[in-house]
């Protein structure tokens, strides 16, 4: 059974490659540019006049229904730029050219997922009728190189999503799982304490603590000198005990002979760094964030497909990229082969570690 976190992520994956190759078509035949906005416009309100509809079956090793829907405005605007002329009604003539459009970009698209789901065939057609589901919903907004802009809605049928949810599933089992982020950082601690004791043995000594050796060293030599001069006590017994003891606080004094800074620093500086480059290539999660808002639960739980929430953060203000929780920079949200993505425009240090800088 597929969860919702899989249906949705089937669902984005699937409906991006078609917009892709829906758009790559559409430049390519109408000899104009377009791209597909980073955030789809608000979708405006009904005209009263009944949307343009294209219907694909698919059927193979991928079967299902995806329903196209844009309003008549939009379709107008797109069979302009494929007929080279303005209309003045959406009639057969533009009807016929979408259709043209959306059966080229359908059979590219089809040849990039063939390779991984296996063969299938999908077939377009015009239709009058609304998608059956309403529920499984991606929409884009596409702009063309004179600001012409214009929105699209994709409806997956459920037999589809069940279908690429089942296929996600297979590989996933079939992949060899990965330790989790808290298992990785574990392991390399672990790593980095038993290699700790032969990185200490190679560290060399400093020049202070050579220094402080060779004056213990000299001090010793010294005393014994004095001690060959000194003449014995008329009491022998107690030239004894003082030479006895004077050994004592001489071998405690060494013992004590404290670490250099500069040794211990060395020693720090060393260990830090094995410990960074042992943790360098765990992988972590980073989080695009447009922007939010605060809901109470009554406006919760009367949301429904086409509500429209309205986040605190204007359009031309930068998105934020966010690593558990904490924003570490800033930038323009872009959209790359058909994928969101991120220029970034401001990093902010001082989200990170010491050891990070």
């Amino acid at each position: 059974m597929a969860t919702n976190t899989t249906v949705g992520g089937v669902s984005q994956s699937f409906s991006q490659a078609l917009f892709t190759a829906l758009v790559k078509t559409l430049t390519g035949a109408g000899g104009s540019p377009w791209m597909m906005a980073a955030v789809p416009d608000v979708e405006p309100p009904p005209d009263g006049t009944e949307p343009v509809r294209i219907k694909l079956v698919l059927a193979g090793s991928l079967g299902g229904e995806v329903h196209l829907e844009c309003h008549r405005v939009a379709a107008g605007i797109w069979a302009s730029k494929l007929l080279g002329h303005q209309a003045e009604e959406f009639g057969t003539e533009q009807s016929e050219a979408l259709l043209k459009m959306v059966t080229d970009g359908v059979k590219e698209f089809r040849a990039e997922l063939v390779p991984e789901y296996g063969e299938f065939t999908i077939t377009v057609s015009s239709t009058s009728e609304p998608p059956p589901d309403l529920t499984l919903r991606e929409q884009i907004t596409i702009i063309s190189d004179k600001d012409d802009r214009a929105s699209l809605l994709m409806y997956l049928s459920p037999i589809l999503i069940e279908a690429l949810s089942l296929h996600l599933e297979a590989q996933n089992k079939a992949k060899v799982p990965e330790s989790s982020m808290e298992e990785a950082v574990k392991e390399a601690i672990a790593e980095a304490v038993n290699l700790e004791e032969p990185k200490k043995a190679e560290i060399p000594e400093s020049p202070m603590q050579e220094a402080s050796k060779e004056e213990i060293t000299e001090q010793v030599n010294l005393e014994d000198q004095n001690k060959a001069k000194l003449p014995e006590s008329p009491i022998p017994g107690a030239s004894k005990e003082v030479v006895a003891e004077k050994d004592i606080v001489d071998k405690q004094n060494k013992v004590q002979v404290p670490e250099s800074p500069m040794q211990g620093a060395s020693k720090e500086v060393i260990t830090e760094q094995v410990n960074l480059d042992l943790v360098m290539d765990v992988e972590l999660n980073v989080t695009l964030r447009f922007g939010q808002r605060q809901l109470t639960l009554r406006e919760v739980l009367e949301l429904a497909t086409g509500s429209v929430i309205e986040l605190d953060r204007q359009v031309e203000e930068p998105v934020e990229l966010l690593l558990e929780g904490k924003v570490i920079a800033r930038g323009e949200a872009v959209v790359i082969d058909g994928n969101y993505g991120l220029r970034v425009t401001e990093v902010l240090q001082a989200n990170f570690s010491p050891a990070f800088r």
